[in-house]
């Protein structure tokens, strides 16, 4: 065999395995998957107004003045305090606002401590958001209401509690 068919095999030999070693390489494939996500609005909730039982008459047998969750705020009493004349009630009023449809969880203190120049008083809370609260169309408006724990001979003056909510998605 010449050299200059030696050449050519080798060259040949050489051509061979190199066109095999590129179409192995492009056997390769490649796949891609979309990465999504979907921003929610945020959620948001304030106070609309203070819950407010007017003015109020203890005597010398504890009772309570009560306060219905919802719009109208309807003022009552049992034991030993009455309302007022022309004291109006008001129940607490919260919105809550954020992605329409959503479901959320509230947390509400059972009870809420009403100091001032007497003995403290309890207020026992109670809410129209129901169990299962949802931001229908993007909001919630609920009430919180409650009973209000009167002394008997309660000391004359202003008392003041801060009933604080929280909102979050579930």
């Amino acid at each position: 065999m010449t050299n200059s068919i030696k050449h050519f095999v080798s060259f040949a030999a050489v051509a061979i395995a190199a066109t095999f070693a590129a179409n192995t390489a492009s056997a390769q494939v490649t796949a891609t998957s979309a990465t999504n996500v979907t921003v929610t609005a945020p959620i948001a909730i304030t106070s609309d107004a203070s819950m407010e039982f007017g003015s109020i008459a203890p005597s010398g047998t504890a009772g309570a003045i009560t306060v219905t969750a919802d719009a109208a705020g309807t003022l009552g009493s049992t034991g030993g305090v009455s309302s007022l004349a022309g004291s109006t009630g008001t129940a607490s009023k919260f919105t809550v606002t954020g992605a329409s449809n959503s479901a959320l969880s509230l947390t509400i203190p059972t009870t809420v401590s009403v100091t001032g120049t007497g003995t403290a008083m309890t207020l026992t809370t109670s809410n129209s958001a129901g169990g299962s609260p949802a931001l229908s169309a993007g909001s919630l408006v609920f009430y919180v209401g409650g009973s209000l724990a009167v002394g008997a001979n309660q000391t004359a003056g202003s008392y003041t509690g801060n009933l604080s909510v929280t909102a979050n998605y579930n």
